[in-house]
């Protein structure tokens, strides 16, 4: 088991290297984890996994 990445450990890291709030990072690291505990490491995936939890209203994208 500790080779399977870690809910927790992936929501304190987009929450503290990319500023995401709790409950967003919570949502991105559960599906992010699934996807690649399950061996889905590509690009796309896990792009999709982030855009879709990524607003329009959001202000930390890029300007």
């Amino acid at each position: 088991m500790s080779n399977e990445y870690s809910i927790v450990e992936l929501s304190q890291y987009l929450q503290t290297v990319f500023d995401i709030p709790s409950v967003r990072a919570d949502s991105i690291a559960r599906e992010l984890a699934e996807a690649w505990n399950a061996g889905d490491f590509t690009y796309r995936t896990t792009k999709d996994i982030i855009d879709d939890h990524w607003t329009d209203d959001d202000s930390r994208g890029p300007a």
